[in-house]
This record gives C-alpha cells, structure tokens and sequence, in this order.
C-alpha cells in the first residue's frame, strides 16, 4: 500500500520528534526555529520577516523566562522569611510548675482551656473558688492569678491569638 505524501510528512515530523526526546534536550525555542527553517525550505512560503519576527519572539520568550525565574527565586526567598519568621517567634514550649502547656491537645479552645484548669488546679480549688480577675463580692476565694496567666498564655501562643485580641 501506497502512503500518501501528508502521511510521509507526518511520520517524518513523529519520527523527529521521537528522536529529539531521547536523544536530544533543545529547548522549546530551538525546536520552534528549526521547525519553521524546515517549513521555509519545504514550503519557500515563510519569509524573511516572519523569520525575523520569531526570532523576535524568541528573545521575548527567553526574557519571561528569566523574568519568570527571577519571581520564582523572589517567592521562594519570601517563603523561607516567612517560615523562619514563624518558627523564631512562635514558642514550642510554656512550662508551668514542670508541666508544658503547649504539649497538651484538646479538640477545641474550650476543651484545651478546661484541660488546663484541670491539670493546673484540684478539684477543691475549682469547686471553691472563682475566676474573675480583680474585686468581687463573691464570698468564694479568688483562683491563684499567676496560674488564670499561664492559662491564658498559654491559649495565645498555641491558638496564635492576633495582638489586638489579646485584652
């Protein structure tokens, strides 16, 4: 059987390209000029503008490269600030009478801070006392402030309360 001439173009092209991948590492803007160099000699129907003007193309496309390359080192160097940022300021540690605040989980806030009353007061204590801060007419005694402290900053490092939160 007999192929057609497109058939031969067409296997000829595959052919090339199959042998580009394994063989040869051109870069998208080689492989665009030597296509449009074999279609000038195929066809003599590409002038010498168009040649001009992928060229021209060519050098844009090398600049967005770099361009491209450049941003991505930018991202990437901000990225890593930013990571560093995080782990120098964002304490893995708050120990209260031998005990890491931060190592204790909970499911939510309330769990956590419920959690920590528990590990850091008895029973008698929360039973009998209450945890405003400042003056009460309360005839319960106060809880120990030093620790209602650690509690309390202890929520703000592990849940990263925002400054303007705080208070």
């Amino acid at each position: 059987m007999k192929k057609s001439r497109i058939q031969k173009k067409c296997d000829k092209k595959c052919k090339k390209y199959i042998d580009r991948q394994t063989t040869e590492k051109k870069s998208s803007n080689d492989i665009l000029i030597d296509d449009c160099n074999e279609i000038s000699v195929e066809n003599s129907t590409i002038s010498n503008s168009d040649c001009d003007d992928i060229k021209k193309l060519k050098a844009d496309l090398e600049e967005l490269k770099t361009d491209i390359s450049d941003i991505k080192s930018m991202l990437s160097q901000v990225l890593h600030n930013q990571n560093n940022c995080n782990q120098n300021t964002i304490p893995t540690e708050l120990v209260f009478n031998g005990i890491n605040l931060l190592s204790i989980t909970a499911s939510s806030m309330s769990k956590y801070i419920t959690t920590l009353m528990d590990r850091l007061y008895s029973k008698k204590e929360l039973r009998k006392s209450y945890v405003i801060e400042g003056s009460s007419n309360s005839k319960r005694l106060p809880l120990d402030l030093e620790r209602l402290k650690a509690i309390k900053n202890a929520v703000f490092i592990k849940y990263r309360v925002p400054e303007d939160k705080k208070e």
